[in-house]
């Protein structure tokens, strides 16, 4: 029994505990990033995070601190100015897209209908002979 009951204490003492945690402001960029899709908010912060990878690139090809090296780190550069470039064509692509549907949705006040399609003749297929 004692064992019961000291279970039942535990379960008390996390579900209070798991009351407590939510009750706890998440920060922004925090919920951001556990919700399901991307956020406008993360677009800054990738951005901020490229551009400080170029930088550090660059500080590493031009100073000569690892010999050898440099065409890897021309080539990481590369790849991450295409990575930047193309994560904000498509944001602009994907908000253009999404202005033009909700212009286009709101012009139309009633859906369009669909005309009937007319049956197609049934042709037989019985054998003459």
């Amino acid at each position: 029994t004692s064992r019961a009951s000291s279970r039942v204490g535990y379960q008390s003492v996390m579900a209070a505990d798991d009351s407590a945690a939510l009750a706890v402001p998440m920060p922004t960029l925090l919920r951001a990033l556990i919700e399901p899709g991307t956020g406008p908010l993360l677009l800054p912060y990738i951005n901020v995070s490229l551009l400080a990878l170029l930088v550090v690139l660059l500080i590493t090809y031009f100073s000569g601190i690892v010999e050898g090296v440099g065409h890897h780190l021309v080539i990481m550069g590369v790849l991450a100015i295409c990575l930047l470039l193309s994560i904000n064509w498509f944001i602009a692509e994907f908000e253009k897209v999404q202005k033009e549907g909700e212009a286009g949705g709101a012009s139309t006040a009633e859906p369009s209908e669909k005309p009937a399609r007319a049956a197609a003749p049934r042709v037989s297929q019985e054998k003459t002979d």
